[in-house]
């Protein structure tokens, strides 16, 4: 069964294999055999909560409120291998700004992850709300969308990325709360 931390379910994510199902929680991740439903091994240890994951390939990008990985310093974002737990190199440096101080939110579209937060600094460079990210690079996408509050969840249909949030405005457009944009055309619309 699940054995985690006194919190709460934030995210279930199937691995692309359909081998393991992750659960993340305030305090970690746990994986289950996905057949099964038991406890598999290969777990990171993370020094605070993970409100998100998504799949990378052969690994699983979590985020959160977490300052180490396996006892090595790495804020807010972490790849992992999905089998073993290890850490993955990933380039991207994360800080987080204000409340919420963490990373709440991702979602992968091909080589791109969105991160949804408040106000973030990535890569030394100030973002609100949503930023994209190659996950194999490491380099920040220049689109911003300038909302005026924070992601709470971004998710991909197909070609459509919704962000959710505490927000009126986004991309220069009054949308409270909601936006779907095309991500077929670059920059995203």
């Amino acid at each position: 069964g699940f054995s985690g931390g006194a919190g709460y379910t934030t995210d279930l994510e199937l691995s692309g294999d359909a081998a393991y199902l992750f659960v993340s929680y305030v305090g970690g991740v746990n994986k289950f055999v996905a057949a099964t439903g038991a406890p598999a091994t290969g777990n990171p240890a993370f020094s605070d909560s993970v409100s998100d994951v998504c799949r990378l390939g052969t690994a699983m990008l979590a985020v959160g409120t977490f300052q180490t990985v396996n006892g090595t310093t790495h804020p807010k974002v972490a790849r992992f291998d999905k089998t073993s737990g290890t850490l993955v190199p990933w380039t991207t440096t994360f800080a987080g700004v204000g409340a919420p101080s963490g990373v709440s939110t991702c979602a992968r579209a091909g080589s791109t992850i969105f991160l949804g937060s408040g106000v973030m600094i990535v890569n030394g460079v100030w973002h609100t709300g949503v930023v994209a990210v190659d996950w194999r690079t490491g380099a920040v996408d220049p689109w911003d969308p300038a909302q005026d509050g924070t992601s709470c969840s971004v998710h991909v249909f197909g070609t459509r990325l919704i962000v959710r949030g505490n927000f009126v405005n986004i991309s220069g457009v009054r949308r409270p709360k909601i936006a779907i944009y095309d991500l077929s055309p670059v920059p995203f619309q």
